[in-house]
């Protein structure tokens, strides 16, 4: 079921409840918040909630009505309001459907637990049916990356084409240097540990220039106001993909991954999927990292659309 809130305001679709935020107080901060962010979105968009056996989820939905549909799933900790400096190009031609993951931050309402690799493929699949989508293109970052590839998988004949930057997953291992930091951001907290690890993951955009280095800093402001308004959730670890299922996926497949990504091991993994699954189209963006959407985002858009079309 589909329900448009745009023309609402988003303080009714919580009711009687502030859940999943610590307060009503909390979920007041980060709604106001998210509006105020909103209003810098640079085309025009529709905001609508679905329902599914895991809660309502929130989906931002831009571009032409009849035109084919993209799906872009963002990554960790991140809402849709993160594909601000894709939209206007990639909603150009196509159909985008942006959710707010629903065991994430943003606007969605979980009712009950992801527990596991099933939960996430079935919340997506049950989202799709209540959008009224199918033989999409799928495109997902980081995290979303991780979830388009389990997605794919699982239901091969409802993905058209799918598109993977610098998807999570556990096929190239993270250095226990890599984990270590992780972890420390992740228990305490701190603006200060957020920031050393933001600059760290983002180093490509922190150096470019000041406006990438102050998307960078959004996102600190960010983190830290999610983190401030929303309880704890249950975080699951990106999935191992065997050999078996990359080799067998059906659906047009495009790799992205930035050479100094401190996550994903560039050329490891391009070396691994030329091996197991040499019909994956893969590409390696120099001069960027795991910010590769912030510094390169042209490029990747120019390189999405290319795939796309042909």
């Amino acid at each position: 079921m589909i329900d448009n809130k745009k023309d609402e305001g988003f303080s009714i679709i919580y009711k009687d409840s502030f859940h999943p935020f610590k307060s009503a107080e909390a979920q007041k901060e980060y709604v106001d918040y998210y509006m105020q962010v909103e209003k810098t979105w640079p085309v025009k968009y529709e905001n609508v909630m679905v329902d599914t056996s895991y809660g309502s989820t929130h989906v931002r939905i831009c571009g032409p009505e009849n035109a084919p549909p993209l799906v872009l799933l963002p990554g960790d900790t991140q809402s849709s309001l993160s594909w601000k400096n894709q939209i206007e190009t990639l909603s150009r031609d196509y159909r985008t459907y942006m959710p707010d993951q629903i065991n994430d931050y943003g606007l969605s309402i979980r009712s009950k637990p992801i527990k596991n690799k099933q939960d996430f493929i079935a919340w997506l699949d049950e989202l799709l049916k209540g959008l009224n989508l199918n033989n999409i293109n799928l495109l997902g970052f980081s995290y979303g990356g991780g979830l388009s590839l389990i997605y794919t998988i699982a239901h091969p004949g409802k993905v058209n084409k799918l598109i993977l930057i610098a998807p999570a997953c556990r096929n190239w291992p993270l250095k226990p240097k890599v984990l270590f930091r992780l972890i420390i951001q992740d228990m305490l907290r701190t603006r200060k540990i957020i920031t050393n690890h933001l600059y760290w993951e983002c180093s490509d955009a922190v150096k470019k220039n000041d406006i990438t280095h102050s998307i960078v800093d959004d996102m600190i402001n960010d983190l830290m106001l999610c983190r401030k308004c929303f309880k704890k959730h249950k975080w699951i670890m990106p999935f191992m993909i065997k050999n078996d299922e990359w080799r067998n996926i059906k659906a047009p497949t495009y790799f992205i991954v930035g050479e100094n990504d401190v996550l994903v091991s560039a050329h490891e993994a391009v070396q691994l999927l030329n091996t197991v699954a040499p019909n994956i189209k893969t590409t390696i963006i120099s001069e960027a990292g795991h910010d590769l959407l912030i510094v390169k985002s042209e490029v990747i858009c120019k390189e999405i659309l290319n795939f796309l079309r042909n």
